[in-house]
């Protein structure tokens, strides 16, 4: 199978094939050790075969010599009656012969054990006659069979054969330990090269799941954690086929598709925007256009008239109009522009002391009582001191504007736990209703009938340009309370210095 192939193929199909062959690598080391096992036993077998054997003849030898021994004692001791020995002896050694022929079924040792029984049965068929002899009296014919017979023919015959039958049984015996020594250096061998490839299956399996699922997944996980920021222009980077394959491509293609609709979203909110603008432009500008051209139909009226001061009256509000537009304009372009920040070193209590004292007269005409709720040990600290009063303006004025006659503005500052500093303008007005609150902070959302909807938008602009946060809280009925938070800053000696 090719490489391709393989990176092609189901993650499954590599687990099997690799367990597959782990288990054949487990099942060659089980053979191993069961023909090991099986090889001891055979050898153990052998040894103890040639051993017995070994000590079966080296038993017949004792026996066929003791019988040797009753015929050289009756020789000795001319004992007419030692063929009954001999007979009892003889039939011992037969005994162990039938044995030695049923368990060695070698042509070696059954022609040796044949030759040894023909020995054995001539010395004993000699002892016979010697016994014959001594009976009947010939004493030399007995020396005779003894001398010669016996003594120079026989019996080295028999040392000879049984010398032969213990050397074979020696060397069956010698040869079943080099066999089975033979066997143990290839069990070792065998031994080694199945555990070396069960090692090396193993390596491989271990090199495979990271390979095929380890790395893959973390691949995955990267890529969805950046997906997850909003990044849907980034792709999953695993082009195989196996599962986890097509898992990333159904993610990729995800990407895509989501990357389509948030464009498609992106272009219908622009057009939205631009038709919620361009209605909002038409509708503020529409109308101060519908005043210019009645002032300055007035005002050609008036001049066929030679009514001067009309004229001058008419011209006057035109312009009056027209400053109206250029501040609505400005206010427009500054909600558009990013907000750009030139702090400075200064004291928040002093500008929260002048804010409330640029708007008192205002408040006066209601009748409003100021309470100041301020810390004196707030630390001086760096702002763009112009845009956060102009930020501050726009929620005391909001609190006037909403106040009844004789209600309460309070206007407070402390320190926070991080260094921050807390503002807080609350009032005892009307409150605002739950939909006014979500709205609040929208462009161009307003309940005033002359307002612009521009105040609270800027503010929050300005505060979030600092790193801030401002919150309403409000209650029909009861008033609305602002809460400015301003973060914590290091030192900085750039710029003027506010006091």
């Amino acid at each position: 199978m090719s490489y391709v192939g393989v990176l092609n193929m189901k993650i499954k199909n590599k687990l099997y094939i690799n367990y597959l062959a782990l288990l054949a690598a487990l099942g060659v080391v089980g053979t191993v050790a069961g023909w090991s096992a099986q090889s001891w036993r055979a050898a153990f077998e052998e040894q103890r075969a040639a051993w017995a054997h070994a000590q079966q003849a080296e038993r017949l030898r004792g026996t066929i010599l003791r019988q040797v021994k009753e015929i050289l004692d009756a020789f000795v001791t001319l004992d007419p009656d030692a063929g009954e020995e001999i007979d009892l002896i003889r039939a011992e050694v037969e005994t162990l012969m039938t044995d030695m022929r049923r368990w060695n079924s070698a042509p070696p040792a059954t022609e040796g054990i044949d030759a040894l029984y023909g020995t054995y049965r001539a010395i004993t068929d000699l002892g016979l006659r010697v016994v014959a002899d001594l009976r009947s009296g010939r004493v030399g014919p007995a020396r005779e069979k003894i001398e010669q017979d016996f003594e120079q023919v026989l019996f080295p015959r028999l040392e000879a054969q049984l010398g032969r039958l213990k050397t074979f049984y020696e060397t069956q015996a010698a040869r079943s330990m080099e066999r089975a020594l033979w066997r143990h250096r290839w069990v070792q061998l065998l031994t080694v090269v199945a555990i070396v490839a069960c090692i090396g299956q193993g390596l491989v399996l271990f090199r495979g799941i990271q390979r095929w699922l380890i790395r893959p997944i973390q691949a995955i996980g990267r890529s969805t954690e950046v997906i997850s920021t909003g990044d849907l222009t980034h792709r999953v980077p695993v082009q195989t086929s196996d599962e986890l394959g097509e898992l990333a491509a159904a993610i990729n293609r995800m990407a895509a598709s989501l990357q389509a609709i948030q464009e498609r979203l992106v272009r219908s909110e622009r057009w939205a925007a631009v038709g919620e603008l361009s209605s909002y432009v038409a509708h503020n500008i529409r109308n101060p256009l519908a005043s210019i051209r009645s002032a300055a139909q007035v005002g050609l009226e008036d001049l066929e008239r030679g009514d001067v001061g009309s004229v001058r009256e008419g011209f006057q509000d035109i312009i009056q109009v027209v400053d109206r537009l250029e501040r609505w304009t400005r206010h427009l372009l500054d909600l558009t522009r990013p907000v750009v920040l030139r702090p400075s070193r200064g004291d928040v209590n002093s500008l929260l002391r002048e804010v409330v004292a640029c708007l008192r007269p205002k408040g006066a005409a209601k009748g409003l009582r100021w309470v100041l709720d301020l810390d004196e040990s707030l630390p001086p600290r760096y702002l763009d001191w112009e845009q956060t009063e102009q930020a501050l303006i726009a929620l005391v004025v909001n609190a006037v504007d909403a106040s009844r006659p004789g209600g309460t503005i309070r206007v407070a500052s402390s320190p926070t736990p991080g260094g921050g500093v807390l503002i807080v303008v609350q009032d005892t007005g009307v409150g605002m209703s739950e939909e006014v609150r979500r709205r609040a902070f929208e462009p161009y959302f307003t309940t005033k009938p002359d307002g612009v909807g521009m105040g609270l938008p800027m503010a929050k602009r300005v505060v979030e340009a600092h790193g801030g946060t401002i919150n309403i809280v409000s209650q029909e009925g009861v008033g609305t309370t602002v809460t400015v938070y301003l973060p914590g800053e290091g030192d900085d000696d750039s710029g003027p210095h506010r006091r």
